[in-house]
């Protein structure tokens, strides 16, 4: 007895076992393709699905509200809350299935179709031909389709030898794509079904549009859509005090208004979607601006010399600043970058002169070489966590800047970062920091403090040249020399600490350091360079190893009162 009912239960189980693989390999032998039919009899089961659920909710708020007003009914209320519950999750995760389906058909299918160039027929195959070809369930492929995934006709001679017309091509079509304008519109009679609309892809320039297409209400009696359109030179007087642009236009061109001194408002309609390089360059009296919504991008030197621009929006949505973007906006006080911005390209706001505050996304990762310099009264700014290198001349002449706070992911800082940042009283160089370049912190008048970490392997040359208020400073393990007039002119610096690393030291390196009394020279010195110690006039005492060390010329020139140890 007990062997029959194994039988049976190993009999159950290969017959689920059959039927699942024969799912399965049904499944690859259409490539998971279905037909126009099937689709058909799914978005029915998904419209049928969707009135049902919606029906579902309107039953669960209506029992909720019985829940108050007949308590006696509560454990029947709540099971049937339960079921209704349970049967919503049920159809959601059939929508799910079914969108699934359906996505696999349309979008996998019309990814790989854009990559085809022909359509064919059985005379003169083409790309899509084929493909509809390669298995019977792919016959009905250009059914599935509401557009023309490819250009159709390309030219007169493809109409010719392929003997089709558009809606033969895609009988289903509602919508027929010119991607380009050596596209040909439709030639032959009946090509396009009568509702259908017509899209130009491609670039048009406005001022080129005839004027009923640029009147909205003859767009839509014509059922023809401009994807691309570009507001240009041509279609702007220079001597324009106002502009309203229309909402065909999508982009605005290059120099599109440039050098309108005299434009002080702009509306920018939300069709808007990229403004180009220059396009508002010396735009002297243009005092505010609102970038709209959509708006992915701002081209070089957009806003370059809008002098009195005080105040702008920027979008959200956008992704990349331009080079010289804001370059010289003088009136520009206040600004803050979008979330998704990763990147502030080089000068992209030098010489704000007036600017105080600005506010960085998380997203950023790099900021340009030139990006601050001359923001002479921006007094802090926090770098957010994730940018890795402050580029060369950064806060250049930030005469103001008092305070600044770098993120532990910084691993290098550029020539002349911080050069004359007159202001800048101290500074923690973050764990993680490589390299700080030629000139950093040249001219930092008032820097008194400064941390350096012990990853650091490189200091450039002039690094804190004319640092005159620094009066200690540790150098880490790590580094191997210092380079020509590294500390030339720090005249308040008493203390400094050489790590054994050390291998050379520089020309004039510490010339001048009038409040340099003593120094330990590390064993691991080979090489001392020439005035390196020059006109240190207070330095008594040296100690230098015994082996043998090069003094180059006028290594301790004007040192009077130097005993030299070893």
């Amino acid at each position: 007895m007990e062997l029959i009912k194994i039988i049976i239960v190993i009999i159950i189980i290969i017959f689920i076992a059959l039927i699942l693989y024969l799912c399965i390999f049904k499944n690859k032998l259409n490539g998971g393709y279905i037909t126009h039919e099937e689709r058909i009899k799914l978005e029915q089961e998904r419209a049928d699905l969707v009135k049902e659920r919606n029906e579902i909710i309107e039953k669960i708020d209506n029992i909720k509200d019985l829940f108050g007003d007949k308590p006696e009914l509560k454990e029947q209320l709540t099971l049937q809350c339960d079921y209704y519950k349970y049967r919503f999750h049920q159809i959601n995760d059939r929508i799910k299935e079914i969108n699934d389906d359906l996505n696999f058909n349309v979008i996998t299918m019309a990814n790989i179709a854009k990559y085809t160039n022909t359509i064919g027929d059985k005379d003169n195959p083409g790309d899509l031909y084929n493909i509809e070809h390669v298995n019977p369930k792919y016959k009905d492929l250009r059914k599935e389709f509401k557009y023309n995934v490819i250009p159709v006709p390309r030219n007169k001679k493809d109409v010719k030898e392929h003997k089709h017309t558009i809606i033969e091509a895609f009988p289903n079509i509602e919508r027929y794509y010119r991607y380009s304008k050596d596209d040909n519109i439709p030639v032959l009679k009946d090509d396009l079904p009568k509702n259908a609309q017509m899209i130009k892809e491609y670039k048009v320039s406005y001022y080129s549009l005839p004027q009923n297409v640029i009147d909205e209400k003859n767009r839509k009696e014509e059922n023809v859509i401009y994807k691309n359109v570009e507001l240009t030179k041509k279609s702007v007087p220079r001597d324009c005090k106002t502009y309203d642009i229309n909402d065909i236009i999508t982009s605005i061109g290059d120099g599109c208004f440039d050098k309108c001194e005299f434009l002080t408002k702009i509306n920018i309609p939300n069709s808007v979607t990229k403004i180009g390089n220059s396009s508002f360059h010396g735009c002297i009296n243009l005092s505010e601006i609102t970038i709209p919504r959509d708006v992915l991008s701002l081209g070089d030197s957009c806003f370059y010399s809008c002098a009195n621009l005080t105040k702008i929006n920027l979008p959200s949505s956008l992704i990349k600043i331009g080079n010289s973007c804001f370059c010289h906006c003088d009136k520009l006080s206040e600004i803050v970058i979008p979330k998704i911005v990763t990147s502030l390209s080089d000068y992209c706001f030098y010489s704000c002169a007036n600017l105080t505050r600005i506010d960085l996304p998380n997203s950023l990762e790099s900021i340009g070489s030139e990006c601050f310099h001359h923001c002479g009264k921006l007094p802090e700014i926090v770098i957010p966590l994730g940018v890795t290198s402050l580029s060369n001349d950064c806060f250049e002449e930030c005469i103001n800047l008092s305070k600044i706070d770098l993120p532990n992911s910084l691993e290098s800082i550029g020539s002349e970062c911080f050069i004359e940042c007159g202001n800048l009283r101290e500074i923690i160089i973050p764990i993680g920091v490589k390299s700080i370049g030629r000139s950093c912190f040249k001219e930092c008048i008032n820097l008194s403090k400064i941390d350096l970490p012990s990853s650091l392997v490189s200091i450039g040359s002039e690094c804190f040249d004319h640092c005159s208020n620094l009066f200690k400073i540790n150098i880490p393990i790590g580094i191997t020399s210092l380079g020509p007039f590294c500390f030339r002119n720090c005249v308040n610096l008493s203390e400094i600490n050489l790590p054994s690393s050390l291998k050379k030291i520089g020309s004039c390196c510490f010339e001048e350091c009038t409040n340099l009394i003593e120094i330990v020279i590390p064993i691991g010195v080979t090489t001392l360079g020439p005035f390196c110690f020059g006109n240190c006039v207070n330095l008594t005492r040296i100690v230098l190893p015994k082996h043998y060390i090069k003094h180059c010329e006028g290594c301790f020139d004007g040192c009077y009162n130097l005993h030299i140890e070893s």
